[in-house]
């Protein structure tokens, strides 16, 4: 019998706190396709340049030309910073091969990151009331309030990963499974999220987002979610290249760094006091 006051934990919190094991006891960082199956983690494709997936709306190209850059701002801005935007330029290499110790400073992940968040938040853009109003303002994100009292559909993180060998594709890492189910683990742990037109506890889901840069200058998008009480579901885009500024898919991640989540609502969050329905 569970001691009084102490939530009695549902299903999929029990489902993800097995799967954050595998994770913690796995040796390597680099996780193919057959243990991931073995764990329990099914590996799908996320194709960026499709309009919408499972759980995330990306901002269109539509969106964006008819709220392009505003012109005389971003000359200002220019002026005063020339390299306003600007990755570190690197040549390129063979994403079947590891990063040469020499190349891993010049490629940096934190810039892109950098470049990311400048894109998003500095950037004003025509078309919006407020003449300064950039893309971070209409994406419907919101810095989170404990104030609020409900818990929303989504978590969106920007990951920077210390890894020395190459990642093949179909694989996933250790580090990028573990912040995914952590997250996870919060959001359950204060309520979940119902799918839209539901009422059952049964339906609760957690969405997250994770853009993974890899070194010396890459990035991919997963997209995570947990699949009724037994497995984890992880879609991974390929690996773009940062690092030519001319090719660097900078406006393609920021789309979908701003994607509006679909398919959930928000959900009051549960009393701490109150043990769970199974």
């Amino acid at each position: 019998m569970s001691p009084p006051h102490e939530t009695r934990q549902t299903r999929p919190q029990r489902m993800i706190n097995t799967r954050m094991k595998y994770i913690c006891n796995y040796q390597n960082e680099i996780i193919p396709p057959k243990a991931l199956q073995k764990m329990r983690f099914s590996k799908t494709t996320l194709n960026l340049e499709s309009s919408s997936s499972t759980f995330s709306k990306p901002l269109t190209t539509k969106y964006l030309t008819n709220h392009p850059i505003s012109s005389p701002r971003l000359a200002a801005i220019q002026h005063r910073n020339p390299h306003f935007l600007n990755l570190p330029e690197c040549n390129p290499i063979p994403t079947s091969h590891p990063p040469p110790e020499d190349l891993r400073d010049c490629g940096s992940c934190h810039s892109i990151a950098h470049v990311l968040d400048e894109y998003l938040h500095r950037l004003p853009r025509e078309n919006f009331p407020d003449p300064y109003d950039t893309l971070a303002d209409h994406s419907g994100w919101s810095w989170v309030d404990p104030r609020l009292h409900h818990i929303y559909p989504h978590v969106t993180m920007l990951v920077e990963q210390d890894v020395r060998d190459h990642v093949p594709d179909g694989c996933l890492l250790r580090h990028e499974l573990g912040y995914i189910l952590r997250a996870i683990q919060v959001r359950l742990d204060m309520g979940g999220c119902l799918i839209r037109g539901s009422r059952s506890r049964s339906d609760i889901i957690v969405k997250v987002l994770m853009l993974s840069l890899l070194p010396p200058q890459h990035g991919r998008i997963l997209e995570a979610h947990i699949d009724g009480y037994s497995c984890v579901v992880v879609a991974s885009s390929r690996t773009y290249s940062f690092e030519r500024n001319e090719d660097a898919p900078v406006e393609l991640f920021c789309r979908w760094l701003a994607a509006a989540p679909i398919g959930v609502r928000e959900y009051e969050p549960r009393p701490r006091h109150v043990s769970d329905e199974e």
